[in-house]
């Protein structure tokens, strides 16, 4: 299964949340529930963005559907 986690706080920076979203990231990837996790691909990037875009403060994480109740309960 496929879980994206966003960071959803308006008070806070664009810098904030990546940086929460940095450290949630290897939090993440350390996780043995967690296959993969890596910062969430933005579907339309702007026009004239080189390589991969990635929403700021959103994560996208894959979880074996065996291991989802561990995972949800991080």
């Amino acid at each position: 299964m496929e879980f994206i986690l966003a960071l959803d706080e308006p008070e806070l920076t664009d810098g904030q949340r990546l940086q929460f979203t940095k450290r949630l990231l290897g939090e993440l990837r350390d996780r043995d529930e967690v296959e993969k996790a890596d910062r969430t691909q933005d579907p339309t990037p702007e026009a004239g963005s080189k390589g991969f875009a990635t929403i700021i403060g959103s994560i996208t994480a894959l979880v074996k559907i065996k291991n989802i109740k561990a995972f949800l309960g991080f």
